[in-house]
């Protein structure tokens, strides 16, 4: 799988921790951004497709990320600069309907099943980057975290029928719908100790995301509120990137994030194989870039 990043980045296999590029900053390390020397706007949008296996089954999924919005503004050029966006983390919007059977009492009803998720969890990362030395930069980031996410779940019944031609029994719908706030921060560094070698790290710590779920059951007379926290785990990321001789460049990317450290509810965990979902992330990325003659 490819980190995400710009049409760039993502042509040249994923790595984008180590730009020093005045003109084209990398976002993945916001240090990055101490080389602009005058106002950026990015916007970027890309797609990914993967498949994932473990012991609860296989499934193949289809993801879009847009829009990920980037700004960057020189305070002191190539030396000191603030940035802001706005980017999508996760996104998704699916339905399914199963045709089923029921049985009340001495009564067999036909119907089906429906399941509809869709939502999206966003960031707004505002951050400043310093150009410390001619060699090396460092930047922080205050990450906002915001997003809601909403499931319905029904059991429509179409037979039996009354006398008056309606279904004898009636639909239940639930649906719930969380809400998520948080905030994480996010510290990256790059150095410079040649031209023709550059080394990038960042590094997001744990962090908590509070949330509030409200859960409505039509058909009968239910709605309870609650709330619940999710515990990320850090994330490390590392880059290098070294110039091959004339116009050639390699780098590359290691991202790791150990979910098996990630803290959910209770009830969450009691849920069969639901432990099992939670792997060590990793993440590399590898490749070549022929640079523009200047």
């Amino acid at each position: 799988r490819l980190a995400e990043g710009d049409a760039r980045m993502l042509g040249r296999g994923g790595w984008g921790l180590t730009v020093a590029d005045s003109l084209h900053p990398g976002y993945k390390n916001l240090a990055s951004t101490a080389w602009v020397r005058q106002m950026g706007l990015s916007l970027t949008g890309y797609g990914e497709t993967g498949g994932h296996e473990s012991p609860a089954g296989t499934r193949r999924t289809f993801r879009t990320f847009v829009p990920d919005v980037r700004v960057v503004m020189p305070v002191k050029k190539g030396e000191l600069a603030f940035t802001a966006g706005f980017k999508i983390e996760r996104g998704t919007s699916w339905h399914t309907r199963v045709d089923s059977t029921f049985y009340a009492w001495d009564d067999t009803l036909t119907g089906n099943v429906q399941f509809e998720r869709e939502g999206s969890v966003f960031k707004v990362p505002l951050g400043v980057s310093w150009r410390v030395t001619p060699m090396l930069a460092g930047a922080v980031s205050l990450n906002l975290e915001r997003g809601s996410m909403r499931e319905t779940m029904a059991d429509y019944f179409n037979t039996p029928l009354s006398s008056a031609g309606v279904p004898t029994y009636r639909s239940v719908i639930a649906v719930a719908e969380d809400q998520f706030t948080g905030t994480s921060l996010t510290l990256g560094a790059l150095l410079t100790p040649r031209t023709d070698l550059r080394l990038g790290v960042t590094w997001t710590g744990e962090h908590t995301v509070s949330a509030t779920r409200k859960t409505e059951v039509g058909g009968v007379a239910e709605r309870i509120t609650n709330e619940f926290e999710i515990t990320r785990p850090a994330e490390l990321a590392v880059g290098v990137s070294a110039g091959l001789g004339g116009r050639w460049e390699a780098g590359a990317d290691l991202r790791r994030q150990d979910w098996t450290r990630m803290v959910a509810p209770a009830n969450w965990l009691a849920q069969p194989d639901w432990q099992d979902e939670l792997v060590e992330e990793v993440e590399f990325g590898f490749g070549l870039e022929r640079r523009r003659a200047n």
